[in-house]
């Protein structure tokens, strides 16, 4: 009788590695204003679903002040893998005047850094300052330019409006009285001349004026 071989066939061990699929990252909310709160993007995947990390600057925490933040996005999945990069941009919000301040009299020859500010209401808080503090308004009323500066200038931007400010007349100052001429009795004084005499007035840089005339 023929032999026949009995021995079983043993089947030799593989070992396959199947790579991760790359998968994509798409941004939103990269553009946002600053409110007080953490300002997060939104990292959505394709397919959907898949898990990331997201990172700010090189932190986890999400971002709160205004500012420009580099942003990085991981994909954390066992069959995909990606990831993406961008820049989350975090805007000044406006500071609100809510009501302008008073601004205190000054005379003709001082200029508006002479007129004190107070009141005025603002969010945030700040203070208020003449835009043009170095103007020499003329004597009457008008309306100057103020500049709001927020307490917290990282997340708020300056403001602007205007305010009334009174400017009174500058009084002419007589340094040397003029010397009168003598009259004779029944004239009135409208008959005396007045010769002589030194006035200055604000603003003149100095000069004086000889005071002349009936």
């Amino acid at each position: 009788f023929p032999s026949h071989d009995t021995t079983t066939a043993q089947a030799s061990p593989y070992s396959f590695t199947v790579a991760k699929a790359s998968a994509a990252i798409t941004f939103s909310n990269l553009s946002q204003i600053y409110n007080g709160s953490a300002r997060p993007i939104t990292a959505a995947t394709t397919p959907p679903g898949l898990t990331t990390s997201i990172t700010y600057n090189g932190f986890s925490s999400v971002p709160t002040n205004a500012g420009s933040y580099p942003v990085v996005a991981v994909i954390n999945d066992s069959n995909y893998e990606g990831s993406a990069t961008n820049t989350l941009s975090i805007a000044k919000a406006a500071s609100t005047i809510l009501s302008v301040p008073t601004a205190s009299t000054i005379t003709y020859g001082q200029t508006l850094a002479s007129s004190s500010l107070t009141g005025g209401s603002s969010t945030p808080t700040g203070t208020f300052t003449f835009t043009a503090p170095t103007t020499t308004p003329s004597a009457g009323v008008a309306t100057h330019g103020v500049t709001f500066t927020p307490s917290d200038i990282t997340n708020y931007n300056n403001a602007t409006n205007a305010v009334s400010v009174t400017v009174n007349k500058a009084p002419t100052i007589i340094s040397i009285a003029p010397t009168a001429s003598p009259i004779r009795l029944g004239q009135t004084l409208a008959n005396s001349i007045l010769s002589g005499g030194v006035a200055s007035v604000p603003g003149d840089n100095g000069g004086a004026y000889i005071v002349t005339g009936k």
